[in-house]
């Protein structure tokens, strides 16, 4: 139980890191990147955070929490900071 509860906040931490990164380093490239480069970069992040694809990060954090009696979450951004 202790391992799910360590493993459980591990994975909500590098979602956030993840999240954190996306939202820094869109502007980053689109400054210092040419057009060429940064618009298939920053549209492809785009597609990464607003898609309807299922995160890796979500499925893991729903089985842990599943195995910690938590309930399911359907979205992580929806379930941290928009509630």
């Amino acid at each position: 139980m202790r391992l799910y509860k360590s493993l459980f906040y591990l994975t909500v931490a590098s979602h956030h890191t993840a999240i954190l990164g996306f939202i820094l380093s869109t502007p980053l490239v689109i400054i210092y990147e040419p057009i060429w480069v940064s618009l298939p970069i920053v549209s492809w992040i785009i597609y990464l955070v607003f898609g309807r694809l299922d995160c890796p990060l979500t499925v893991w954090e729903n089985i842990l929490r599943r195995k910690l009696g938590k309930p399911k979450i359907k979205t992580f951004i929806k379930h941290y900071y928009l509630k």
